[in-house]
């Protein structure tokens, strides 16, 4: 169940809701897959410490979160989701513009499971570039029993298919 008060609250807390507060963060951020930066400046108004609706309030400018219908609905394989759950945007979203924030619980895999949390995310690490040895793998799980149980409205957007012959052969472009 999707609840909205998620998206003010701090996006990194532990098992009891408590917010895990985020000490280090790069000023400039690289795609992994792209040859793309941002800047901290971006991210930062979605990591406050208090103002929660202030918070909240930038993802309802951009995401709502709506019971996915037929209308919604691209290809014959999705009848499936009709009823679930999806992110919609309520406005034009401009190239490289940030959404958000993903936020959740830090917590141990098995409470998750326990919980039946259906958005996890295992946990990774990269070290910073002045850390970094030669030959060094990239990314390091932090811990195989370590997951982000997400819960505001980035951790409900889902990708959307194209099908062929009843298989999803690859991203949507729209």
């Amino acid at each position: 169940m999707f609840d909205r008060a998620n998206n003010g609250r701090y996006p990194l807390r532990d098992t009891e809701g408590k917010p895990m507060r985020i000490r280090l963060m790069q000023s400039v951020g690289s795609s992994h897959r792209h040859n793309e930066t941002l800047s901290k400046a971006l991210v930062m108004p979605y990591v406050e410490w208090e103002g929660f609706e202030k918070v909240a309030a930038l993802y309802d400018d951009k995401l709502a979160v709506t019971p996915f219908t037929a209308a919604h609905q691209k290809f014959p394989e999705e009848t499936s989701l009709i009823g679930q759950s999806t992110v919609v945007t309520t406005r034009a979203i401009r190239k490289g513009e940030v959404l958000g924030v993903y936020g959740g619980e830090l917590l141990p895999a098995v409470i998750a499971e326990n919980r039946h949390d259906p958005y996890l995310l295992d946990v990774f690490v990269r070290l910073r570039p002045e850390d970094r040895k030669a030959g060094a793998p990239q990314p390091k799980q932090i811990s195989p029993y370590l997951v982000l149980s997400g819960d505001n409205v980035l951790s409900r957007i889902n990708t959307l298919f194209e099908y062929e012959m009843g298989k999803p052969v690859r991203q949507a472009q729209t």
